[in-house]
């Protein structure tokens, strides 16, 4: 379809730089096959990154008429990341991740969120000992979606050499199972 992406980045220190232009609006446009090419993002992205020891500040803003834009602020001590972000969309998070040995959570809250809810809480928390994986999700953003975006989402998993099991549930009572070997 002729669509492109061009991406540039510049490090020194504790200074990231970086500039992503995506042209997705090329190629023929089908509307009797319902598919319609050529109607993709055509933007650039400018980025930025500063580490200071504990601290790690982000800002990235793209050209769109919306004129989408991030900033964020993580401090990183130890086994603990807190981080406190913004967009454009007025919408605040505050989140916590935390990762000692086997365990992984983590934690956000979002306060004046764009989907149209006033908060949005998510928690998470995976656990890993050796072939066994186990995971547990919930999303408040997430009502009547299904899948991995359903607003609770268990998961286990087992890897033995070749084979493979897992197993997921969600709260919209769907189940999936499978199995698969490795020859």
């Amino acid at each position: 379809s002729s669509d492109n992406v061009t991406a540039v980045s510049y490090s020194s220190g504790p200074l990231t730089l970086s500039m992503t232009s995506i042209d997705e609006t090329n190629g023929p446009t089908d509307i009797t096959g319902g598919l319609q090419y050529g109607s993709g993002d055509n933007k650039t992205t400018i980025a930025a990154t500063y580490v200071m020891g504990d601290y790690t500040i982000s800002v990235s803003g793209d050209d769109q008429t919306d004129q989408d834009w991030d900033v964020s602020v993580a401090m990183a001590s130890g086994d603990t990341t807190v981080t406190v972000a913004a967009d454009e969309t007025n919408m605040v998070s505050v989140g916590i991740g935390y990762t000692s040995g086997n365990v992984t959570m983590s934690a956000r809250q979002e306060f004046n969120n764009a989907a149209g809810d006033d908060s949005e809480t998510e928690v998470s928390l995976s656990y890993t000992e050796g072939a066994l994986t186990f995971g547990a999700s919930y999303d408040s953003g997430q009502e009547n979606h299904f899948g991995d975006e359903a607003v609770m989402v268990i998961n286990a998993g087992y890897t033995d050499g070749d084979v493979s099991i897992y197993a997921k549930g969600t709260d919209q009572d769907e189940m999936e199972v499978g199995i698969s070997f490795a020859f």
